[in-house]
């Protein structure tokens, strides 16, 4: 059941080319014309479309196993969080294992296959609106992300010191429950992982961060 921003239904939607196609406006006009329009052919984005396979392969990491051992060890449901979900074909496959995952997923756009019976909540907003509804889960066992949260930064792979990507993981570390994981695919690099680490926490006793291959692993200790 999708969860969508603030006023959705009643705000203003613009009329967009067909499909395969994107509108650019230049604003700066020439003589003969106001504004010069143009359609070029759009990128498709297939991560959206990842399976839960794909996701598992790339990045080295099983949510589902972590599920498993996590529940084994607090006797509770796992609370998980798919950080740029896209059509949400990976963490649907993770709630159909059953009561002892909650499962969630996040995206700026939403999808038809949202609506889809299933027993994860999708949440359609901002990044920084977002955050609000994470607060209310009473804590994240896991937070996973396939690109979304590179993506942040404005850029396909941000350097480092992107202040919003940073702004942002202080922000979901502190959702994380004792235990509780972010993993981030891909990794940006080694100076942005030890950045990580200092600005979350320099002695390593709360937060640690890591790097397994192309694979970011935050970690709450304490």
């Amino acid at each position: 059941m999708p969860i969508y921003g603030f006023r959705r239904r009643t705000r203003n939607r613009g009329t967009y080319p067909a499909l395969g196609q994107r509108l650019v406006i230049d604003v700066k006009p020439t003589p003969k014309r106001k504004v010069r329009k143009h359609y070029y052919a759009a990128r498709k984005w297939t991560e959206r479309n990842n399976t839960y396979s794909t996701i598992v392969q790339k990045m080295g990491f099983s949510p589902i196993a972590f599920a498993r051992r996590r529940t084994k060890e607090t006797g509770k449901p796992v609370v998980i969080l798919d950080w740029g979900c896209g059509n949400g074909r990976a963490i649907q496959r993770i709630a159909g294992e059953g009561n002892y995952v909650k499962c969630y997923g996040y995206g700026k756009d939403s999808y038809p296959e949202w609506n889809n019976p299933s027993r994860v909540q999708f949440i359609q907003e901002s990044s920084e609106r977002a955050m609000r509804y994470f607060t209310r889960l009473g804590g994240i066992d896991l937070i996973y992300s396939h690109w979304g949260l590179t993506h942040i930064g404005g850029k396909h792979t941000p350097s480092v010191g992107t202040p919003i990507l940073i702004h942002h993981l202080k922000q979901l570390v502190s959702s994380l429950k004792i235990g509780g994981k972010i993993v981030m695919y891909p990794a940006i690099n080694q100076p942005f992982v030890n950045e990580c680490q200092h600005v979350l926490d320099p002695t390593g006793k709360k937060i640690r961060v890591r790097m397994k291959e192309l694979t970011i692993i935050i970690e709450r200790l304490h």
